[in-house]
């Protein structure tokens, strides 16, 4: 390593320590910018401190990651419902898990007492969920299962845009989309509940780039449940519209099997905000959907007022 690259990397380091550290993370993501205009490309791989006291390997380059090198933090909004909504000992599923970051945390969350299913079909990036789960072993207990999710059993294959990171890879919708194509098993979430005698599941969170609502179609022990289970589920207009619906469908679907109630989580201003249906135009956004009837401490706890 020359002296210009070993600087290099003391300005991405010295970015890291302040912006992990620092207690309120405003500007935070111009500093990490200015590293990385200074500093040059990110790794290709590192190991990441979360703000969770969690070690995870991830890909900085990856545009989804970047920010989480620097502040050892992901989706801050969603992480903070998911902190909010698990309990030690609960059962929960990560459905489209990528390297598996809320799986780790929803390890930790839910302890030794608890059970973390995860699902991520990428042959390459099950792998380094599996080396995650490892790394974090003490903290819970999670299976990890190389398979993808849907109303049925069968074979698919999952197409990896070109230009875009593993965690974009989509069951393939007959598009022409090109990049590289793998196949992969997908069974139904009903099959697997019953195959693994889980006979209930306190939260779920789900993003499989638009395959939400066949996966849903699946589903149908969930909703079976006396205690319905929290979801966070992205709800998105550029996925959801390849497979043929709207954001508004999932919420069409899912309230027509049980009273749930629906709250945008807003990234940019870090709120949660109960909605019924998106507005005409809206692109969507990841939704914490609450059974109606949970306990009004469970709503207090979510940050919801009554």
């Amino acid at each position: 390593m020359n002296r210009i690259d070993e600087s290099m990397g003391w300005i991405r380091r010295l970015a890291r320590a302040y912006t992990f550290n620092v207690p309120l993370k405003k500007g935070c993501y111009r500093i990490a910018d200015a590293a990385i205009a200074i500093g040059g490309e990110l790794p290709k791989r590192a190991v990441v401190k979360t703000t969770d006291g969690c070690e995870i390997v991830l890909d900085p380059s990856d545009t989804g990651y970047r920010y989480s090198y620097f502040l050892g933090e992901y989706e801050p909004a969603v992480s903070r419902c998911i902190r909010n909504a698990v309990e030690p000992g609960d059962v929960c599923l990560d459905i489209g898990a990528n390297a598996g970051w809320f799986t780790i945390m929803l390890m930790k969350l839910a302890g030794p007492a608890g059970e973390v299913h995860s699902f991520e079909p990428v042959p390459g990036t099950h792998e380094v969920l599996l080396e995650n789960i490892d790394r974090n072993k003490s903290f819970g207990r999670a299976k990890a299962n190389r398979v993808a999710l849907g109303r049925k059993k069968g074979k698919v294959e999952l197409v990896l845009e070109d230009g875009l990171p593993d965690g974009h890879a989509s069951v393939d919708f007959g598009g022409e989309e090109e990049g590289f194509r793998v196949s992969a098993e997908r069974d139904t979430l009903d099959a697997y509940l019953g195959d693994n005698e889980i006979e209930h599941v306190d939260f779920l969170k789900m993003d499989i780039e638009g395959s939400e609502l066949d996966t849903l179609k699946g589903a149908g022990l969930l909703f079976d449940q006396v205690k319905k289970p929290i979801m966070v589920i992205e709800m998105a207009l550029a996925t959801s519209k390849r497979f043929g619906y709207e954001p508004n469908d999932l919420i069409s679907f899912i309230s027509d099997q049980a009273p749930y109630r629906f709250f945008e989580i807003a990234e940019n201003r870090g709120t949660v905000e109960e909605f019924e249906l998106f507005r005409v135009g809206s692109v969507g956004a990841n939704v914490l959907c609450v059974p109606a009837n949970a306990p009004a401490a469970k709503f207090r706890s979510l940050g919801i007022r009554e």
